[in-house]
């Protein structure tokens, strides 16, 4: 079965945190509000109670919209740990340059 999480990042330097998340990460989307250049960082964070400190699995500077499509060979597998997607201001930009976005996330069994 493929289940979909929908993460919602506002203006600025900005986060969310999903909920917990059981199954493979197969595939990501970021469809954007309006960037003029923004980097995205989406992460796995440990489980509640965990003591791992989680890692990146797809760091991107963009300007529009994209579609990592399926990440069958390098997807990660999550027990109850929690995606994170993060977006910041391209390097040497001051002020917040994008209008925020959403990260689809689409995980199997």
């Amino acid at each position: 079965m493929i289940t979909r999480q929908r993460l919602v990042v506002g203006a600025g330097n900005a986060g969310d945190t999903g909920v917990p998340v059981f199954g493979k990460l197969v595939q990501l989307r970021w469809l954007a509000g309006a960037d003029t250049g923004v980097n995205i960082t989406t992460s796995i964070w440990p489980k509640a109670g965990d003591s791992g400190e989680g890692f990146d699995v797809h760091v991107r500077t963009i300007n529009t919209d994209f579609d990592t499509g399926f990440l069958d060979q390098q997807g990660r597998y999550l027990a109850g740990d929690r995606l994170h997607v993060q977006a910041s201001n391209d390097t040497g930009v001051a002020t917040p340059n994008h209008a925020g976005g959403v990260m689809y996330a689409w995980f199997r069994d």
